[in-house]
């Protein structure tokens, strides 16, 4: 942490700022309606741990008018260019939002995810203009740690679940979700958290030889609770995320193989093990493992069901999405500037698997064309930093942000991904950063 003292004028203001962070990264998962029955909780549910819970969600609250305040006092006109343009459209569409919310029958408090996007937006936009190269790697080696941390403690819990209960391990969410305080991911987020890992943890093992073995063990790790989790989107964008690695990185036929040894068997092998591991805890294991015929090996039906494609009945491969979309559709009917933020849920009750649509039912047609412009604008730089850095070994953190824009540019199609404050907003914006950052502080 020494770094963060290069420039003793600004040493307060950098601390400032990842604390900040920090509360972004706290306040994930908190319900805000625990806010507006703040009186319901002190009478019934005074405990210390729902006190910190509270704390957790409303200190970003407090934070933002400072950040505000700072962020008008240091708002100059270099700030107004075309590598923060993403982030001044962002705050454009949750300005829309913010109006559109008190401008229908939406629930006020849904703001509050509002509020906590401004605070990323202010914290990189200042990030970018007070700290160093160093100091600014930093911020991204801390949601990395942070991702990491969520990864195995929510990870520990599925395979708790996965153990304890009687069904597959996508289903396992199912138990784990209501015996836990904090909000536990469904199977589709934390297996976009696994890819997250992956992606960074290949990239780093490829191009920085520090810890090489850790950044290893822990692709490996990621990769294998990806296959666990079975979520369609996250299995597709991996294999085209695995071709362009083997296409780009690896040089010869010795190489590839490492790959499909690291990546493809020793998983497959981990997950076999578990799958037995589980079946001589609870049951007998050709019950489970085998067909009824006894001679197809049948463990993937212990991962997750999918569809039945020999089934002649017709097949809902969007698990209900097609019906979503066209729900927010026809029910929004404020379609210039939408319901404000949360409209999907206010239309629908419910998520709407789409950052467009959710767009759509938040901040209408205006909103959906600023959203498209940041999303495109955001899959340039992208696939510019990928095409110029691909072969650099000198910022491997450039690169892996580039490579996690795009995947997070994929998976918005299926879920509502960065168009809301969430892991992937703060993880999209904090990439965005990283490969439109200029380091001003070199002598």
């Amino acid at each position: 942490m020494s770094f963060f003292f290069q420039n003793k004028k600004k040493n307060y203001l950098k601390l400032f700022l990842i604390v900040g962070l920090l509360v972004c990264w706290t306040s994930i998962s908190f319900n805000p309606e625990k806010l507006v029955n703040i009186e319901h909780f002190f009478k019934n549910n005074f405990t210390l741990f729902e006190l910190v819970n509270l704390l957790r969600g409303s200190i970003t609250l407090f934070f933002f008018p400072v950040i505000f305040i700072i962020f008008v006092n240091f708002l100059k006109k270099e700030h107004l260019n075309k590598l923060n343009l993403v982030y001044f459209l962002f705050l454009s569409l949750f300005l829309i939002q913010f109006i559109a919310i008190f401008l229908s029958p939406n629930q006020n408090f849904f703001s509050y995810y509002l509020f906590n996007s401004f605070n990323v937006i202010f914290i990189l936009i200042l990030s970018k203009s007070v700290l160093s190269d160093k100091e600014f790697t930093f911020l991204t080696t801390l949601s990395f740690t942070l991702l990491i941390l969520m990864f195995v403690y929510f990870g520990t819990l599925y395979l708790i679940g996965f153990f304890i209960s009687s069904g597959n391990f996508y289903g396992s969410w199912n138990l784990i979700s209501r015996n836990e305080y904090f909000d536990v991911p469904r199977p589709t987020g934390l297996a976009r958290t696994c890819l997250i890992i992956f992606i960074f943890s290949t990239i780093y093992s490829t191009f920085n030889r520090n810890y090489n073995n850790f950044f290893i063990f822990l692709s490996i790790l990621s990769v294998t609770f990806i296959y666990l989790l079975s979520s369609r989107t996250i299995l597709f964008i991996y294999i085209l995320y695995l071709l362009f690695y083997i296409f780009n990185y690896c040089k010869n036929i010795n190489q590839i193989f490492k790959v499909f040894f690291r990546y493809i068997l020793i998983p497959s092998i981990l997950i076999i093990c578990l799958v037995f591991s589980k079946q001589v805890f609870k049951e007998r294991i050709e019950d489970k493992i085998f067909s009824e015929n006894g001679s197809r090996f049948n463990i993937f039906q212990s991962l997750r069901t999918f569809p039945d494609l020999k089934k002649k009945e017709k097949i809902d491969f969007s698990t209900g999405r097609i019906d979503d979309w066209k729900k927010i559709y026809i029910e929004n009917k404020k379609t210039l500037y939408g319901n404000g933020a949360m409209g999907d849920r206010y239309l629908i009750k419910q998520t709407a698997s789409n950052a467009i649509f959710y767009t759509y039912a938040s901040s209408g047609y205006l909103g959906v064309f600023i959203f498209i412009i940041i999303s495109l604008i955001s899959f340039y730089f992208a696939a510019l930093t990928i095409i110029k850095d691909r072969n650099r070994y000198d910022n491997p953190n450039k690169l892996a942000s580039a490579l996690v824009i795009i995947f997070l540019l994929l998976r918005s199609l299926l879920e509502t991904s960065y168009a809301i404050f969430s892991i992937d907003f703060i993880i999209f914006s904090l990439c965005f950063a990283n490969i439109t950052y200029m380091d001003t502080h070199k002598k």
